[in-house]
């Protein structure tokens, strides 16, 4: 809560410049404002703390952080450095790491993320949330808001992939923002079909016999 009159400073949409302003009125963020409409040090300060006493950086496991934007991924990064420091002494200066589209050469650091013992800590925004596998991927933290449903489950589907080699068994989802009371249980979610009682071997048949793709696209 910012009151009337107090002295902030704001972020330029146009240049990203950094001016200070008096606030005509009082202003007021809940969770879901953090780090889109407001980016503070605290905040994801204490999430990076939270974060260095449930990941052991030394582990083959892998941890994907959701930022909002390249400027918050890059704060996010830097303070999950300070906090792993601070809890473990040391960490490999590789092992947490910005994938974001703004990085030189962001398709090898991918490959490293997917591939490699480091990073095995990544942050992105928008260039993780789709269509990649990331087989030792155990730790999900959004620490921004998702507005689309469909986009959440792409974004859990990334750590469902099974990895026999670390023995995976399971992958926990750390919700900073409050993602699933915004979008509802995911349970809630019911598939839609247009003949419910109809079994599988008859859906098949017809999908065989169909001789039209608008015959195939009704199932």
């Amino acid at each position: 809560r910012w009151e009337e009159g107090k002295k902030v400073k704001f972020v330029s949409s146009k240049d990203s410049s950094i001016k200070d302003q008096i606030l005509e009125d009082e202003l007021n963020f809940g969770p879901n404002e953090f780090n889109k409409l407001v980016i503070t040090r605290n905040f994801n300060r204490a999430i990076a703390e939270t974060m260095s006493n449930e990941i052991d950086p030394s582990l083959d496991e892998k941890s994907l952080f959701f930022a909002v934007n390249d400027n918050h991924a890059d704060i996010l990064v830097d303070e999950l450095k300070k906090a792993f420091v601070n809890k473990y002494g040391s960490i490999k200066d590789n092992s947490i790491e910005k994938i974001t589209g703004s990085i030189d050469r962001a398709e090898n650091m991918i490959k490293k993320f997917q591939f490699d013992k480091f990073p095995n800590i990544a942050v992105t925004v928008d260039l993780l949330t789709t269509g990649i596998d990331i087989h030792p991927l155990c730790n999900l933290i959004f620490v921004r808001n998702v507005n689309s449903r469909i986009l959440f489950e792409q974004m859990l589907g990334r750590a469902t992939r099974p990895c026999p080699e670390i023995k995976k068994e399971s992958f926990r989802v750390f919700d900073a923002i409050g993602v699933f009371n915004s979008l509802g249980e995911i349970t809630d979610m019911k598939p839609v079909v247009k003949e419910k009682n109809k079994k599988i071997d008859q859906i098949l048949k017809q999908i065989n016999q169909s001789k039209t793709q608008h015959e195939f696209n009704f199932f």
